[in-house]
Formats: C-alpha cells, structure tokens, sequence
C-alpha cells in the first residue's frame, strides 16, 4: 500500500505544479490520505476554523467518490457551496483504493449564490471574510471544457501511470449493466403481471425460440430472443450470475435437441469449444447478449440447416432406438432388426441423411452425455465411461480426445477452475 501511496504522490505533484489546482486524496473510508495546494482550497477555510468540515460537505464527498468508484471513471459534481469538483477511483487489482478529488474549482463567475450557500452551512462565518476575500482572489475561474479537460488529463494519466485500464472499464461496463437491468425491472414493476404469468411468458418466449431456430427462420429467432434476454433480466431481477445460469441453460437444450435430431457433437462445437466456455469472461449484459446471440446463429446455421432435410421416418425411429438405449451395447445390427430392415441400407440411409455414420453418431451421443457426468468430481473416469455406454475407460478418453480435443482430465479440471472462479 505505501508503494501505491509513494507512486501516486508522485504523479499528483507533478500534475498540481503543471495546472496548479488543489487535488485531495481520499481512503473509501473517507479517511484522507494526502493533499496539494490546500492553500488554494476554499474549504480549508472552514476545516481549519471549525475543526471539521460540514457534515453536508463530508456526505456529498463521499457519495461523489463512491458514485465514481462504481463508474469507474471520473464524476464531475458541485458540492453544497456551488464549487465544482472532479472526482476521479483508484482502481488497484480490480479494488476500489483510493479517490482523487480535483477541486474546488470555480465555473463562472463568484456571486452572491455562493456566499448565500455558504453562510448557510456556517452560519458565523463572517469573522473569516478577510480568509475567504484572500481565497476567493487566488481562485482561478474556469468553463465547462477547462473542467472537463482536467478530469481527462488527470484519469488519462493516471491510467496510463498504473497500466490497468481494463479494470476501469469492467467497472464501468458493471454500472452500465445495473442501468439497464434496473431500466428493465422498473418497466416490469409497471407491469400488472403475476410471477406465475412472467415464467409462463418466459417459457412461451424459449418455446417459440427454440422453435425457430430447429426450423431455421433467422428473422423470428432474432425478434424473439431478444424478447426472451429481456424476460430472463426481469425475472432474475439484475442477478448476472442467474441471468448466466439461463443463458447457459438455453445453449444446453438446444445442443440436446440438436443432438437428439442426428446433430453431432463435432458440428454443435465446430465453430469453437473455447466459445462456449468462456461465461466466466463475460461481465455485462452487452457482451453476454453478444455470446448468445452469436450461439444461435450457429444453431441456425451451421446446425440445423443441415438437419432440416434428413428426417425421414425411418431414420426418426433410428434416432429415438439411439437415445433411448446410447448407454448400453448396441450395434447397426442391433438398429436395423428393431426396425426390420436390412443393415447394408439402414447404413447407406443413415450417411445420407444424418451426414455421419452410425459409429460416430452413437460415440458423438456418449460423449455429450458424458461431459454432464464430469462435472460430478465424486465419479471417476472408468465408471462414467461405462455409465455412457463405453466398454472402457482407454476407449472413451480416445474418444472423448478426437471429438473436443482434450482429455476428460483435462476437461474436468477446466470446468472446475471456471466454477471456482465464479
């Protein structure tokens, strides 16, 4: 902390002796740290005379720098006395360390309004009229782009001393996201509505989503998700986590349902596995609007599409004789007697239509099945093997390697770090 506080102090005094403003640092606590050119600050004024300053005063400053901390960025603000100051975050490792108030500063010219705010926050003040006469006469009067240009020319620099830009703008992407979550709730609120009706409309919303995207109409699946993203925000209240956990939830059924309709698991992961996984990454509602709807369009295209065309009867039943038995030892043999037909054309069938052969089809099914399994830490890796329908452990790691390009170790041990980073 001292190493912060040193490098900090440096950067002030230089940028106090090039624009010569008073600049205070404060702790969140609002406990103050350092100060520069108090003399040119009019309040010390006050501080000095009365001990402390005004509690008016003290509660404006605090809600300023805590306001910018949860901007994550400067917040320019005019205190009880009609002074301007900028507030600007310390943001250290993603924490809220320390404020700079810039300030006060005078916009415009001083007039009756600001010793009438004055007076009323000190009543007996006129014994210090030479001090404030004195003050006032060192005060340099500035417009709204001098203003302006000293909060970007100290949080510019101060930005470009720590190098930690990206957490500012985690910040400020989390305040944007609590905007439009609350903007949401409070049209919900307007609402006459029940909670049983918003998850009946919810449900309708995935039913009509869902819907869409198997039958490939990119116009409605774009209209309605974006009528189901602004439902789930509403129903969970602002709690991104939750709001996640519903994102997620949607991508699982339809790679389910794709799967179930001949899709292989090579082709739902075919634009990129590390896509899907990156939930973890994602801090505001722009960016997790972005994943998903990225993720549909795969659906659409790459997924679906393809699957449209290949539903003949015969090749329907198929698919359900696979899902229902995936887990124990079945064969093409196996298949082609339930549904009295010959194996040469349920095979030559089954390539046309589903686009793979009956091997990778099943193999694709049981390591979709598996990767549920994974997540349980208390299985291990031969009885999940044979829970999906594998004859061994050897064989499903092989498998399971081929198809998403890790081992289920390595798989599992991903997925663990990202839940405890959560």
């Amino acid at each position: 902390m001292e190493d912060h506080i040193e490098k900090l102090r440096k950067v002030l005094t230089d940028f106090c002796t090039c624009t010569g403003v008073p600049v205070s640092v404060y702790q969140p606590s609002g406990e103050i740290i350092m100060t520069f050119l108090s003399e040119l600050k009019f309040c010390s004024i006050f501080s000095d005379h009365y001990g402390n300053l005004n509690k008016k005063c003290e509660d404006t400053l605090s809600f300023s720098a805590q306001f910018s901390a949860n901007l994550g960025e400067p917040y320019i603000f005019t205190c009880p006395s009609n002074f301007i100051n900028i507030a600007i975050p310390i943001i250290i490792d993603n924490k809220y360390f320390a404020n700079v108030i810039i300030g006060p500063l005078v916009m415009g010219n001083i007039n009756e309004i600001f010793l009438d705010k004055t007076f009323q926050l000190y009543p007996d003040f006129q014994a210090l009229l030479p001090k404030i006469s004195l003050a006032i006469s060192k005060m340099i009067i500035y417009n709204s782009s001098h203003i302006q240009s000293l909060s970007t020319l100290l949080f510019n620099t101060l930005l470009g001393f720590y190098k930690n830009w990206q957490d500012y703008e985690h910040l400020n992407a989390r305040y944007q996201t609590q905007l439009y979550i609350g903007d949401q709730i409070k049209k919900y609120k307007n609402k006459s509505t029940s909670s049983f009706e918003d998850v009946s409309t919810l449900t309708s919303l995935e039913h009509k989503l869902i819907r869409f995207v198997e039958e490939c109409n990119k116009e409605k699946v774009q209209e309605i998700l974006l009528l189901y993203y602004d439902e789930i925000l509403i129903i969970e209240g602002g709690n991104f986590e939750n709001i996640k956990g519903r994102v997620l939830d949607l991508f699982g059924t339809l790679s389910q349902r794709a799967i179930d309709s001949g899709a292989s698991i090579k082709t739902i992961f075919s634009f990129d596995i590390n896509q899907v996984f990156s939930m973890s990454q994602i801090h505001n509602i722009t960016e997790l609007f972005n994943w998903i709807f990225h993720i549909i369009n795969h659906f659409v295209d790459n997924v679906y599409h393809s699957l449209v065309r290949v539903q003949s009867e015969i090749i329907k039943q198929a698919l359900v004789f696979i899902n229902d038995g995936y887990c124990e030892k079945i064969t093409l043999n196996d298949v082609a007697s339930h549904l009295r037909i010959s194996k040469t054309y349920l095979s030559k069938l089954f390539n046309q239509e589903v686009g793979v052969n009956f091997t990778t089809f099943l193999n694709d099914k049981r390591i979709q099945k598996s990767l549920d399994y994974l997540e349980n830490k208390d299985m291990n890796f031969a009885d999940i093997a044979l829970q999906v329908g594998f004859g061994d452990q050897s064989y499903f790691t092989k498998v399971f390697k081929k198809l998403l390009c890790e081992t289920p170790k390595e798989y599992r041990k991903r997925i663990t770090a990202q839940l405890q980073e959560k």
